[in-house]
């Protein structure tokens, strides 16, 4: 008798699993136009008014209206959400040139950033790189100060930073 050997599997390891038999084959019919289907009656289905699809079709349809705030503030959350280490060359350039041009598109960047950044803890530099890339974006091209903030400061990639950590810091409190 031979005795199989404790299969160990490692965190990074990919295990492939074999498909399980078919004991019965799947009926497989031709339809009119001789494409091979495997489902004998299938039917078309019908979208209702209330689906995720259509949805999303009447929000593009309406996105010619909606406030150009709020479509940077989407396209910012759409593209932060593709963010990988892979992709990141190709998403941070999509990024600086989505129409970042007032500070309130700033504060939304830098807001989405910083929450990203404490919930994914695998990706820290990743978005540490990020902010130094935005920071040297905007440094050699400065963004509209739209804050009316009258305190004095120039308002700055890094100052902005800065007053999200110390928001972040107070509501931790």
């Amino acid at each position: 008798k031979s005795e199989e050997e404790p299969l160990i599997i490692y965190r990074t390891q990919i295990v492939e699993e074999k498909a399980p038999m078919l004991k019965e084959p799947v009926p497989v019919t031709k339809t009119p136009k001789g494409k091979v289907s495997s489902k004998s009656k299938a039917g078309k289905l019908e979208v209702s008014e209330n689906s995720w699809a259509a949805q999303q079709r009447k929000l593009k349809q309406s996105e010619v209206s909606q406030d150009p705030c709020e479509q940077v503030a989407r396209t910012i959350k759409s593209i932060l959400n593709k963010l990988t280490l892979e992709k990141f060359a190709g998403l941070s350039q999509q990024l600086l040139q989505c129409g970042l041009r007032t500070s309130t598109h700033v504060e939304v960047l830098i807001h989405e950033v910083f929450e990203k950044a404490t919930m994914q803890h695998h990706f820290i530099d990743m978005y540490t790189d990020l902010c130094v890339l935005l920071h040297e974006h905007f440094t050699a091209q400065p963004f509209e100060d739209c804050s009316g903030k009258a305190d004095g400061r120039k308002m700055t990639f890094k100052r902005l930073l800065l007053d999200e950590c110390q928001m972040s810091f107070e509501r931790l409190l």
